[in-house]
């Protein structure tokens, strides 16, 4: 079997295909070699999914390598984790198994942030997951730790993905109640980790911005009313799952929708719920316009922010560039506020 090796590239990076390399979830490319799904030509598919659908853009770009990198973005999610899985498996086998295909469409579901909410966090290998990589710590240097916390939640990763695969071909479904995993290493940890997440994520709603507002509705009818959670530095790791699943604190009792947070300054990021219909088209290029501005009056490189402009997101997320934004938080919030007007006039 072919010796494989990681390497972790900021988020949004642009690449071109490589020798003896697979990239994923990242490069904004589809083409042998890479798998993307970020860019405005890609198929309404994740990473992990595009892998299965599209396994010739592996396996023919390789050719019997004996030496392969997977080349994804820092600090890989669930889909990068689970689309390098599969990569290997497929690499292994030459083949995609229906095994294979049921993992593609649970990550799918989890990357389009459709997890059903009726499924409790801690029974479902998503959270169990994420709350593995939680866990993870490191001392060093940052070069160093990208690259062993990188490593550790490939590690982790593909050891769950293996027994739920296991699982699977023994007619387990993966979005069934999880305690088939009972078993696994750390698996009672991971579920008290949620736990506590959640009395952390309840210090989080106290101090949070909470209201409703209206976005635009994605069938393209009007304005719908939703309601959003501002936070800075929140103590949750899994916020934006708790937050839809919050029917006690939200002002309509049915959950909040529209999340706007900052882990840190220079990071910022506008998502609503593809549960509520609407999205926030126009608002990434209303910023991309403050940003470039404020960095042309700096002599700044201008930095892009996501737009969310692709099939699979569908303008439903825009995020501050990797390396930060030089906006400020009271002015992307003067920007948000303005767009908001500007949906509700036309």
């Amino acid at each position: 079997m072919p010796e494989i090796r990681f390497h972790f590239v900021g988020y949004g990076e642009e690449l071109a295909p490589q020798q003896n390399t697979i990239i994923l979830d990242v490069g904004k490319n589809l083409d042998f070699g890479i798998l993307d799904h970020h860019q405005k030509t890609a198929p309404n598919e994740c990473a992990s999914s595009l892998v299965v659908k599209y396994p010739e853009y592996i396996l023919d770009h390789l050719k019997g390598e004996k030496e392969i990198t997977i080349i994804t973005h820092k600090y890989p999610d669930f889909d990068a984790v689970t689309a390098s899985y599969l990569t290997k498996k497929l690499i292994e086998t030459g083949e995609i198994s229906k095994s294979m295909i049921k993992i593609a469409q649970y990550a799918k579901i989890v990357d389009s942030a459709n997890l059903p909410i009726n499924i409790p966090l801690e029974n479902t290998p998503y959270a169990i997951l994420y709350s593995l990589f939680h866990n993870i710590n490191y001392f060093g240097e940052r070069k160093d730790k990208i690259q062993y916390i990188g490593e550790k939640r490939m590690r982790i990763g593909f050891s769950l993905l293996s027994e739920i695969e296991n699982k699977i071909k023994e007619g387990i479904a993966v979005s069934q109640s999880i305690q088939y995993l009972s078993g696994f290493q750390d698996y009672e940890k991971a579920r008290q980790m949620i736990n506590f997440d959640y009395m952390e994520y309840l210090t989080d709603v106290k101090r949070a911005g909470k209201g409703t507002i209206k976005l635009l509705r994605e069938d393209n009818k009007g304005l719908k009313s939703v309601d959003f959670f501002y936070i800075i530095n929140p103590n949750s790791y899994l916020l934006k799952d708790w937050i839809k699943r919050d029917f006690k604190n939200s002002p309509s009792k049915k959950g909040f929708s529209l999340i706007i947070s900052s882990l840190y300054e220079g990071n910022f990021m506008i998502a609503t719920s593809p549960l509520s219909g609407t999205y926030l088209k126009g608002l990434g290029e209303l910023i991309n316009r403050y940003e470039k501005e404020k960095r042309g009056e700096k002599n700044m490189e201008f930095l892009s922010w996501y737009e969310g402009d692709s099939p699979f997101f569908n303008y439903r997320i825009i995020a501050s560039p990797g390396d930060g934004t030089i906006l400020t938080r009271e002015e992307l919030l003067d920007i948000f506020k303005k767009y908001l007007k500007l949906i509700e006039q036309n």
